[in-house]
């Protein structure tokens, strides 16, 4: 353990290193514009009070803090609740991995043929409805563990088709402000992550429902806040 995390501190001080000396800023000196702070400040508070950018956001936040929650509790419901081996742990984990690469792969196939607004609507309600059956499956201990994994694959595949189109739904309109755009995405979306797999510990009981509630939460809230506010008017990006 001790060994990962010297790696991941190596990895991260390289990583810096590289910014530093060997990335080299690619737009034009005649196109940079230097803000300040307050300039900064001000940029993210008018995208935050942007409905449409804020729907796209959380809805694909709170899809992705439901693989979060997977992450979270996986290993203890995988292996102390149902008797895995930990050697096979990581076979039934990379297949789900497999399964949101797959999803994000056929989505490049399926925007020849829908929009992204419409992929995105069947992905959340993927999401929602599956997240909604694990909960249900878990309080009823109906169909165990194999209607379980069922359930997980598919709602851990519908995320590869989330996050690319929820991207793009809340940055196209603030192409001006795309590194702000970006970041502020970024952030919400990972102290999302963060909360739902917070959650997940702050209410564990020795079964899978922590795991399972939280992700069924996180689903059905991602397509309703899809619905609500994802639908409202773009805020004019010269003004933001």
């Amino acid at each position: 353990m001790a060994f990962d995390f010297v790696a991941l501190s190596l990895f991260g001080v390289l990583c810096l290193l590289l910014v530093i000396f060997v990335l080299r800023e690619s737009l034009p000196p005649e196109r940079r514009k230097r803000a300040g702070l307050g300039e900064a400040v001000r940029t993210y508070g008018r995208l935050l009070g942007d409905g449409h950018y804020m729907g796209y956001a959380l809805a694909g936040g709170f899809a992705s803090a439901a693989m979060f929650a997977y992450i979270s509790g996986s290993s203890f419901v995988f292996i102390e609740l149902n008797g895995i081996p930990p050697e096979r742990f990581g076979l039934l984990f990379g297949i789900n991995a497999l399964g949101l690469i797959g999803a994000a792969q056929l989505n490049r196939w399926l925007l020849t043929r829908y929009t992204a607004g419409q992929i995105l609507n069947v992905a959340l309600a993927v999401t929602a409805i599956t997240g909604a059956l694990l909960a249900m499956v878990t309080l009823a201990n109906l169909g165990g563990f194999p209607l379980m994994l069922v359930l997980l694959f598919f709602c851990i595949a519908s995320t590869g088709m989330v996050g690319p189109n929820t991207t793009a739904g809340a940055m196209a309109p603030h192409a001006r402000q795309a590194g702000s755009a970006a970041a502020l995405l970024g952030a919400l979306q990972f102290a999302i992550g963060a909360l739902a797999g917070a959650l997940v510990g702050y209410f564990f009981n020795g079964t899978a429902l922590p795991m399972t509630g939280v992700i069924a939460v996180c689903g059905i809230t991602a397509y309703l806040v899809l619905q609500v506010m994802a639908n409202r008017p773009v805020t004019d990006p010269a003004s933001v």
